[in-house]
């Protein structure tokens, strides 16, 4: 079995305790000071490709001055050739559900980062993650 990281970010995961002052601040938003100075993480996953949803859009029309677009997903591509049954394929979370919903034939074996934690000050910055979600 091999995890493989099919996003365009290293992931790092850590335990929930390795993080300082970390705080929920609503459904899917986990922030923290830092990470506990000496804890290095459980994993660390470099990226070995990037997993996408293929997007069409076409214009919808100006309503009050606003541009709309109509978005259609498509297919999933950057799946690399010799995927095994067993692998573990992280992918971003988007990717995971569309996957999910066409019933792809891989659909079962992929993950989405688990409570990632960004930087309490500049939240644009990712801490890590708690762990990886199926």
């Amino acid at each position: 079995m091999a995890i493989i990281n099919l996003t365009p970010h290293k992931i790092h995961i850590y335990l929930e305790s390795d993080f300082v002052n970390l705080v929920q601040q609503n459904a899917t938003t986990f922030v923290a000071d830092g990470i506990n100075e000496g804890v290095t993480p459980i994993a660390v996953f470099e990226p070995k490709g990037n997993a996408r949803i293929t997007v069409t859009t076409e214009d919808a029309g100006i309503k009050d001055g606003i541009p709309f677009v109509k978005s259609t997903y498509g297919e999933l591509v950057g799946i690399p050739e010799g995927v095994k049954e067993g692998d573990i394929l992280i992918v971003s979370l988007p990717t995971k559900s569309n996957a999910l919903a066409s019933n792809h034939l891989l659909a079962s074996q992929m993950v989405s980062p688990y409570k990632v934690v960004r930087d309490a000050v500049n939240t644009s910055n990712v801490l890590g993650a708690v762990g990886l979600s199926y």
